[in-house]
C-alpha cells in the first residue's frame, strides 16, 4: 500500500452499523488491495500478513472485510463510503483509470459517485459536509 499522509486519505468513514463482510475469490487479493488501499486510501489491517485468509480495511471503528473463498456467495447491498471531497475522489479515480459515474442531484450537497470494485460489488462515494 502507498504511504499517504493522513490528509491525503480519500475516505473519511465507512457507512455501516457493523462490519461489512464480502466473500471473494483469492485471485482478487491484489486488485482489491490496490482499489481500497492505494486508490481509496483505506488502511489494510492485515498488511504485512500475506498468508491471511482475508483482507480487512478499516476506517475509524468500522471495517470492510473480504474473506477468500473458491466459490464466494453473492452479497446483497452495496458499500457506502464518505469522502472528504467528491472532486478529489473523481480526480483520483480518473488518475487510476477506474470507471465510475458521477451523479448530481438538485442541491450542491446532493452529489455522489457510483462505481464497482474489482469483485463487482457496488460502491457509492458520498461527500461529507461540515454542516
Amino acid at each position: 500500500m502507498l504511504d499517504r499522509p493522513v490528509e491525503d486519505t480519500l475516505v473519511s468513514r465507512i457507512v455501516a452499523v457493523d462490519v461489512i463482510t464480502r466473500q471473494v475469490c483469492p485471485s482478487l487479493r491484489g486488485p482489491l488491495a490496490r482499489f481500497y488501499g492505494e486508490i481509496l486510501g483505506l488502511r489494510d489491517a492485515n498488511e504485512g500478513n500475506p498468508a491471511s485468509s482475508a483482507l480487512r480495511f478499516v476506517c475509524e471503528r468500522m471495517s470492510l472485510l473480504f474473506e477468500f473463498a473458491e466459490t464466494p456467495r453473492t452479497p446483497s447491498g452495496h458499500v457506502t463510503l464518505l469522502v472528504n471531497s467528491i472532486d478529489v475522489a473523481e480526480s483520483r479515480l480518473t488518475e487510476h483509470a477506474v470507471e465510475f459515474e458521477r451523479l448530481h442531484g438538485f442541491s450542491v450537497t446532493d452529489q455522489r459517485i457510483e462505481l464497482y470494485d474489482p469483485a463487482r460489488h457496488p460502491v457509492t462515494l458520498v461527500q461529507t459536509w461540515p454542516f
